[in-house]
């Protein structure tokens, strides 16, 4: 019996921490809202575009890598390796 109890106030008190936790949610998202998307949406936007950066770096590193690959067939091997290397920690 005293074990249902404690379960059954475990369980509420879960609850109410829940419904606490939703009502906090619902009102940051309220002020947010109120106070400006446009932060967030600039957020996202820096974000896409920190991506984009990145991705062109890659790229063109990738192309520089190949062309001197072509001029050193014998490190080819060794670039091949570093190319990789450098997509996985990517």
């Amino acid at each position: 019996l005293e074990i249902r109890e404690r379960k059954r106030r475990e369980r509420e008190r879960r609850e109410r921490e829940r419904r606490e936790w939703e009502r906090r949610q619902r009102e940051r998202r309220k002020l947010e809202e109120e106070n400006g998307k446009k932060r967030k949406k600039g957020k996202k936007r820096m974000e896409r575009r920190e991506r984009k950066r990145r991705e062109r770096e890659r790229r063109e590193w990738e192309r520089r890598e190949r062309e001197r690959v072509l001029f050193f067939p014998i490190l080819l091997g060794r670039r091949e390796l570093e190319i990789r290397e450098r997509k996985k920690r990517e």
